[in-house]
């Protein structure tokens, strides 16, 4: 537990599910692929933790692996808004997302907010940070979140190398759009992706923050 000495409290709790994924990503921070699923009972565990330990849980984030490859993804989602959960946030590659309207309908109908990976708009970063070109499936996913009143965030990894130079680009996107915010990773090579880690490709969240004011 916390140090009585302990000034912060659990700002944005990240809760993994699954290690299971539809990707994978040479720049994927984790090693999950032995990880189970988490149990709904396990799940509901730890949201009483947070209320417990924190009395008012304004957010938590559930992550992965891809958390909607989840057999119990709706109904923890459910749950947590059940006990009293202000806002789920879900961070995706969105691809479930793009294929299956039924979990459109029912991140809208929940007030779920998508936090999509977003990288930029060159297929070189995707292909370099996802394995795969992505690019028209993110663009056609952002167009249906807009069309059908989903909520969303965005969610770019950066490297150096890579993609630093689309942080402008991937910022006035963001005013255009409809997300309701932007979050920028540095990229971290650590877990799979530690064999990727190269010293020219390391970044500062200022590097980022001068991008960005650029």
């Amino acid at each position: 537990g916390f140090c009585p000495e302990h000034q912060q409290h659990t700002c944005l709790p990240v809760i993994e599910i699954t290690g299971a994924c539809d990707l994978s990503c040479p720049i994927c921070l984790k090693n999950l692929k032995p990880m189970p699923h988490l149990t709904l009972e396990e799940y509901a565990g730890i949201i009483n933790t947070l209320l417990k330990s924190e009395g008012v849980v304004p957010v938590v984030n559930l992550s992965g692996g891809e958390p909607t490859l989840h057999p119990d993804f709706k109904a923890m989602i459910q749950l947590s808004y059940e006990k009293g959960v202000t806002q789920v946030t879900v961070s995706t590659n969105g691809l479930n997302l793009l294929q299956q309207p039924g979990l459109r309908a029912f991140f809208k109908e929940t007030g779920t907010i998508a936090a999509l990976q977003f990288d930029g708009f060159s297929p070189n970063a995707y292909e370099s940070l996802r394995g795969k070109n992505l690019l028209t499936e993110k663009l056609a996913l952002i167009e249906l979140f807009e069309k059908e009143g989903v909520n969303y965030s965005l969610v770019s990894t950066i490297d150096k190398n890579i993609n630093l130079h689309e942080v402008t680009a991937i910022t006035d996107f963001f005013f255009r759009s409809k997300a309701l915010s932007i979050m920028f990773q540095p990229a971290c090579y650590t877990g799979s992706a530690y064999k990727q880690r190269k010293q020219d490709h390391l970044i500062t969240i200022p590097d980022v923050v001068k991008a960005i004011e650029a």
